[in-house]
């Protein structure tokens, strides 16, 4: 069941959405935006509001409940902002994945074009960091916090450029060619990408700002632990893309084979198979031919053995 926090969250990215002047001429496309939330996981939104106390403006004691009521803690403008980085990403990701869903609806890109879809996450971005600096400067004024803030917008703009890198990265991972027995490198590359993109941002920084929400230190051990959950998540959804359905995972059925995506669950599998069927599935990797649903289900079954 949905919480009341995650509905709060998801209306004040609605109301930032429809304030933006660009959406309230377009509003079918905003309906679009709108929607690419509906069915999100909220995960960096659950991360900053647990067991948080809010920690509004230090003058929301003197305002009336209604007034109060108005104003969005800053734990809930703080998740929104990430979660519109977080579809901003998501677009990007299905523009290079030529993605033509996204959480069982149809992918933007799908929708709206990939020309129109690119800037339109540019503009979820600049509304991502706009809603963060809004948010981060009604922060209290102790002395800890007001060390804190400036970080905190540092913070930001070192994670939107790690993930523009792990992007590019990503790409490079997409053009590298797959070697028998020789797959450091790749692995070296797979973790680069998953560090920059899915762990900066999904579980690195939620945590970093609900450390400074609670004005507790954001500790290596605090980090690395955030580093290991998310490198965690992204193992266990490359495995998902395998073996479950894409009404369970709300992706086309074995799109990461399909679109020949180099995962660490693929790699581990190579080297534990034998040389003969390494070599096939190598072969069909780096074909320029697209992989056939038999050839899939073929993969799927040699993965599957060592997962």
């Amino acid at each position: 069941m949905e919480s009341n926090k995650i509905r709060q969250i998801k209306q004040f990215i609605k109301q930032i959405l429809l304030q933006n002047n660009y959406f309230q001429k377009n509003q079918k496309i905003c309906q679009v935006i709108i929607d690419s939330f509906e069915n999100a996981s909220f995960r960096r939104a659950q991360i900053i509001c647990s067991n948080n106390s809010g920690n509004n403006s230090s003058d929301n004691n003197s305002q009336t409940n209604s007034q109060a009521n108005s104003k969005a803690n800053s734990d809930i403008a703080l998740a929104a902002s990430l979660e519109i980085f977080h579809n901003a990403a998501l677009i990007q990701d299905d523009i290079i994945d030529n993605a033509k869903t996204r959480r069982w609806m149809k992918s933007v890109p799908e929708i709206l074009g990939k020309n129109k879809s690119l800037l339109l996450g540019n503009i979820l971005y600049g509304l991502s960091k706009e809603t963060f600096v809004n948010s981060v400067s009604k922060l209290d004024k102790s002395y800890w916090l007001k060390n804190s803030k400036s970080q905190l917008l540092d913070f930001w703009n070192k994670v939107f450029l790690q993930v523009q890198i792990g992007q590019l990265l990503d790409i490079q991972l997409e053009n590298a060619k797959l070697e028998l027995g020789n797959y450091k490198t790749l692995t070296n590359l797979i973790y680069q990408v998953t560090l920059n993109k899915t762990v900066s941002y999904s579980f690195i920084f939620p945590n970093y700002i609900k450390a400074v929400l609670n004005k507790t230190k954001f500790s290596n051990e605090i980090k690395n632990q955030a580093i290991q959950k998310g490198l965690d998540f992204q193992n266990l959804d490359d495995i998902a893309n395998i073996v479950q359905t894409s009404q369970q995972t709300g992706k086309p059925e074995l799109s990461d084979i399909f679109s020949k995506k180099k995962t660490n669950i693929l790699i581990k599998a190579l080297e534990k198979m034998s040389e003969s069927d390494a070599k096939k599935i190598i072969k069909l990797y780096n074909n320029k031919a697209k992989i056939s649903q038999a050839r899939a289900k073929y993969i799927k079954t040699k993965i599957g053995q060592f997962i």
